[in-house]
């Protein structure tokens, strides 16, 4: 693996912490209600390496796992406008390729949802099924 395919990855496995300090610095475009998110401007990777100091490839990995949340998809597919790093709309509008990649995840979270749901329910069934023929 490359250096920039290895720092990416290493910014999405360590995107929770990484979020967190998103969030300690730009509020209003990482917030933690999941209503007040809104889809961000392109620029916003280049402003959030110059201010960090992380390296681009590890920021991508970071904006990639906050972009790849219900949240954000569910906000490109209901704003018109970008925002900035401070919350404030920019004239960048949310194009049809980012409202298609947008439904494309949002159903993909809603399939490993119900195979998660399905997979519990069928082991809640056999773990029923086996006490009943404990009893037995």
């Amino acid at each position: 693996m490359n250096s920039r395919k290895a720092e990416r990855v290493r910014g999405l496995k360590e995107s929770q912490s990484a979020i967190e300090t998103l969030r300690s610095l730009w509020p209003a475009a990482f917030p933690e209600k999941f209503k007040l998110v809104k889809p961000l401007t392109s620029k916003a990777l280049a402003d959030i390496v110059g201010r960090t100091g992380w390296s681009s490839a590890y920021a991508r990995g970071v904006l990639q796992a906050w972009k790849l949340r219900a949240a954000y998809c569910e906000a490109v597919l209901r704003e018109n406008l970008r925002v900035d790093l401070n919350g404030k709309p920019v004239s960048e509008t949310v194009d049809e390729k980012a409202r298609d990649d947008a439904r494309k995840r949002l159903a993909a979270i809603a399939t490993r949802k119900a195979r998660q749901q399905e997979k519990l329910k069928t082991a809640a069934i056999s773990k029923s099924d086996d006490a009943t023929r404990q009893s037995v």
